[in-house]
């Protein structure tokens, strides 16, 4: 065992630390570069958007902040289009260095193309099959996880991800999951969120020592979690892969999962999966189970929170529920499922307001590729460069309606001009913009209102202690707000 932890702090030490030391050489910035802005940790992770947005109003409009041991540079919203869609700034590249990934990347060139294509070609072209075939789990979940004729208490976030979790295997896989292979797959989810940084503004340690901290997880991660994904699911898919040929024909137009996709995507002239094909399709699968799983859950519980603090939408949102089911049943037929799910407006508009108005600061961020020129200043190469989602969200000049952009208002979404939660845009950047928005989103937000509609039609949710905790306020894309939530019994009359 001492042998394996060597070697996994060996690899932490390559895979974080070394890359992280040659990007942190002190590098000798353009003489017209951004002003360089130091704000207190406390503001940072305090009062962050009051604190950001003075400083590009006194400074900006574009700004270098050194944080978690990066220049990451800051800028108005003006400058949305030009750095999402100029060849100047990578995607790729940000993912890389956001996400502690730039070794694995480095080796693996094609990852992040990979997982877009897997999701282009083997989820969204299924779509209807995989929601009739899913829509069902939601309420078999809130059914199990009530009590009858009594309040139920459930930790929001763990409740929407051991749900979320159950419909990933059935997408992945094409089959149910046992409930052992749930929790596990829930663990690993939080285990590579810690893993990629997202919880790293959580842990003091992190926060003043960031490279120390990566280094850490990552050896964690490669001494347990990544280990027990593959010894978990390994044998069981080199069985499966191993067992046929994957020949694409006539018969095999559409593949029946996602496994099915990527087998048929990576499998020899001979129709056989290869060694290294093999790690490929699982290293994938392990990936693609992290960001549906951690990402999916989390903005279901901010919809459920605000649903519960706020009960004249619930009924709203409640009745127009009813109004697309069954009127002798009250149930939803998963056959069109879809189709039904596109009717709920409401809904659709509620999910969308909640994430333009939670607070996303730090969401999304491009790489420069080349010293580039924003707003008069020189932003040199090799930099992060994050547009401030909130001068976004919260413009007035492109938020739609005459109530401000600071009044809650799903209504704004409505009426003769909407604009439905996944369409992205420079003033909604909760879904990225341009061509690296996140594929895996009408999904998304199809699993996040299934969601909804099982909890609504079947209890009266209410925040525990009528108030929900924010864990961190920078990255709240990503971090979810935890609590508890009681579901009162509720039965349509």
């Amino acid at each position: 065992m001492q042998y394996l932890y060597a070697l996994a702090g060996l690899a932490g030490f390559v895979v974080v630390v070394l890359p992280r030391a040659r990007r942190n050489r002190k590098q000798e910035l353009p003489p017209n570069h951004p002003p360089i802005v130091h704000i207190s940790p406390e503001d940072i992770y305090g009062d962050r958007r009051k604190a950001y947005e003075k400083a590009l109003r006194e400074h900006g409009p574009v700004i270098g902040v050194p944080r978690r041991g990066l220049l990451e540079f800051i800028v108005e919203d003006r400058f949305i289009p030009m750095i999402f869609t100029s060849s100047s700034f990578s995607f790729e590249e940000a993912a890389t260095t956001s996400l502690n990934l730039r070794a694995f990347v480095s080796v693996f060139s094609s990852f992040f193309r990979d997982m877009d294509d897997v999701v282009q070609g083997g989820v969204n072209p299924r779509l209807n099959a995989i929601l009739e075939s899913t829509s069902p789990i939601f309420f078999r979940s809130v059914d199990k996880a009530l009590k009858p004729g009594k309040d139920t208490r459930v930790e929001m976030f763990h409740f929407v991800s051991a749900t979320v979790a159950r419909v990933m295997m059935q997408v992945i896989f094409g089959e149910p999951a046992k409930e052992s292979t749930v929790n596990l797959i829930v663990k690993i989810a939080e285990d590579f969120s810690i893993m990629t940084g997202v919880y790293l503004p959580l842990s003091p340690f992190g926060r003043r020592f960031p490279t120390l901290w990566a280094a850490f997880t990552w050896i964690k991660a490669l001494c347990t979690t990544i280990p027990r994904f593959f010894f978990t699911f390994g044998p069981a898919l080199w069985r499966h892969l191993r067992g046929r040929k994957w020949i694409k024909n006539q018969d095999t137009a559409v593949p029946a999962s996602v496994l099915e996709y990527l087998a048929f995507k990576h499998a020899r002239e001979d129709g056989t999966i290869s060694r290294g094909g093999f790690m490929w399709i699982l290293s994938i699968v392990q990936t693609l189970v992290f960001a549906s799983v951690h990402q999916t859950a989390s903005v279901a519980a901010w919809v459920m929170f605000e649903i519960a603090k706020r009960p004249e939408y619930l009924e709203k949102l409640r009745t127009e529920a009813f109004s697309l089911a069954d009127p002798v049943t009250h149930e939803f037929e998963p056959s069109s499922i879809n189709e039904t799910l596109q009717k709920a407006v409401l809904l659709d508009a509620f999910i969308r307001e909640v994430l333009r108005t939670k607070g996303d600061m730090l969401t999304v961020c491009r790489r420069t590729m080349e010293d580039v020129q924003i707003g008069g200043c020189t932003v040199p190469k090799g930099h992060l460069v994050f547009p401030l989602a909130t001068l976004a969200h919260f413009n007035p000049a492109s938020q739609p309606g005459p109530d401000p952009p600071e009044v809650f208002k799903p209504e704004r979404w409505m009426g003769a001009n909407p604009r439905p939660a996944v369409m992205t845009g420079p003033s909604y950047l909760v879904f990225g913009f341009g061509k690296w928005a996140c594929p895996g989103r009408v999904l998304a937000i199809a699993d996040i209102k299934l969601m909804v509609w099982a909890i609504i039609t079947k209890t009266t949710p209410r925040p525990e202690d009528e108030a929900y905790r924010l864990t961190e306020l920078l990255h709240q894309a990503s971090i979810p707000p935890l609590g508890g939530m009681i579901l009162q019994p509720w039965e349509k009359k």
